[in-house]
């Protein structure tokens, strides 16, 4: 999936807007998407660092992981 494509699950799936970041940054508490020089990472922030963080060579690998990451985290397996 895209990550046009994953906004959209995020806006079916009612997951609150607070738990996530698709911008990267260090917003605190929330499971973040981020485009490198690169490729894509996944991280969750706390307290202006960064935790788990994996990186993927494609924007389809790193948008399903932060969809099955999120729904873990919001509780909706």
């Amino acid at each position: 999936m895209t990550k046009k494509e994953l906004i959209k699950l995020l806006e079916k799936d009612n997951i609150p807007k607070n738990s996530y970041s698709l911008d990267g940054g260090l917003p605190n508490d929330r499971l973040c998407l981020d485009k490198t020089h690169s490729g894509w990472v996944v991280y969750y922030t706390e307290m202006g660092e960064k935790y788990e963080e994996i990186g993927f060579a494609s924007e389809e690998d790193a948008c399903e992981y932060f969809y099955r990451r999120i729904r873990e985290m919001t509780g909706r397996k």
